[in-house]
Formats: C-alpha cells, structure tokens, sequence
C-alpha cells in the first residue's frame, strides 16, 4: 500500500515505525525537519516531501496527524480523490468537519494510536471502522471498531491516564531505589513486576480486571491495604474526575 502521512510530529514516527515498511511505500511531509530526517536516515526507501500536496498525490491512505487549529487551514488546499482512505488522529476535529476537509473521499475514520504502536501491541479504537487502518497495523495491534463518533469521544481522556501512571511507577521506583541502594535494580523490578502483570490481563475474557484484583485483595495483605489507603485520600474519585474533565474537553472540541 502507498501510505502518507500530512504533518511529521512525534506521533508520525511512532506510526512510522511500526509500519512494515518492506510491504508499503511511504511518504512523509519535510516538517519537522529533525523528525522526518530521523526517518529517512533509519529507512532511505522513505520519501520526504516538501508539501502535503505531495503526500496526496502520492498514496492510497493518507494519516493526517495535524494539530486541529491548523488542520482545516492545510487540508483546504488539497485534493483527494474519492479512492483514498483519509485516517485522522486528532482530537477536537468532528468527524464531518474532517469529512468535508477531504471530499470526494468518503472512507474516512478516526483513530487513536499512542506511542507504542511502534513496538505493537497498541490498541487501536477507531470510528468508523477501517479496512485500510486494520490492513496496515491489525497483525501486532487490536483493532477496536466503535458504534459511533460519541463513542469514540470517552477513549480519548482513557489514552491521557498513562503519563500520570507511568508517574505512579516512577514514584515507586524511587521509594525503592531509595532504599536498596541500587535505582537500577529497583527501575528493572518495578518495570517487569508492573509489565507481568499487564502482559496477564491481555486476555480475551471478560471481567478481567475484576479477577486479577480479586487474586490481589487478600484482607491485611500489603496489595489490599495500600489499595484501600489510596481509595480513602480520594485519589481514585480525583482520577474519575480528571477524567470527567478531559471528557467535557473533547466534546467541546
């Protein structure tokens, strides 16, 4: 498949990289320059562009990966044509805006990758569903087809919790590495206790997160006791309502 990408930013190069590109040709806009250099270097076969017009012209599906404010403004002066797929990965530009932005072309979808989309593994929810999305990156990530544009809205504020959880891990880390002496040693357990755990819940099953917790709440267990510690300083209700307030922000875009 030809695949473009309009805007070069950090998220490009993660869905760049984890892009089989022995099976697809791909050209990217020069901006940012450090980013689309980045890319070349590791993969000369990657075609660098000077305008995402050229994208355009040049591929079957097209990623704009934009900033909303100045997606409408750049996606104006192109031309799509009503074989091309369009896959956005912005928040804050409504579906039927984006679709006006790039007729004729009608297969256009919405999605939401994160950064570990370059190793695999990066659930990949998507309105409506992509037949061009799955084709490119459905092998090594699961593909989460929704019912309708409103149900995609609450997946968003889900993908801004993991930097605050990555913090959770980090202050744990800390506090151990503090005390065995060895940071080192304290990073690699942390990271493959927290990473064990994670790897177990990716199952097919229902209920899964209710079972691993189950298998935790031992009564005056450590496990149940920082747990119940952490529910009663309102951490948990201050999360929902973190939440809660990016939810208001998408939907008003």
């Amino acid at each position: 498949m030809r695949v473009g990408f309009i805007g070069t930013g950090r998220i490009t190069r993660r869905l760049v990289r984890g892009l089989d590109r022995r099976a697809h040709s791909i050209a990217i806009t020069r901006r940012s320059e450090s980013i689309s250099s980045e890319l070349a270097d590791e993969d000369p076969a990657i075609e660098v562009v000077d305008t995402a017009r050229q994208v355009v012209e040049r591929s079957e599906t097209v990623f704009v990966c934009l900033a909303p404010d100045v997606a409408g403004e750049v996606l104006a002066g192109l031309s799509f044509t009503t074989d091309q797929a369009v896959i956005s990965v912005m928040a804050g530009m409504p579906l039927s805006e984006l679709r006006a932005a790039v007729a004729p072309a009608d297969d256009v979808s919405v999605t939401i990758p994160m950064p570990v989309i370059e190793q695999g593994g990066c659930p990949l929810p998507v309105f409506p569903a992509s037949a061009s999305l799955e084709a490119l990156y459905g092998e090594r990530n699961p593909v989460i087809p929704v019912a309708d544009e409103s149900a995609l809205d609450p997946f968003w504020p889900v993908s801004g919790t993991v930097a605050s959880l990555i913090e959770e891990l980090r202050v744990v880390t800390s506090w151990l590495g503090e005390r065995i002496g060895d940071p080192d040693a304290a990073e690699r357990y942390v990271t493959h206790l927290y990473g064990a755990q994670f790897a177990h819940l990716k199952t097919d099953s229902a209920g899964r997160l209710d079972a691993a917790l189950h298998d935790l709440s031992i009564g005056g267990g450590f496990n149940a006791t920082l747990r119940e510690r952490i529910e009663d300083s309102g951490h948990y209700g201050e999360l929902r309502a973190g939440l809660d307030a990016l939810y208001e922000r998408v939907k008003t875009g």
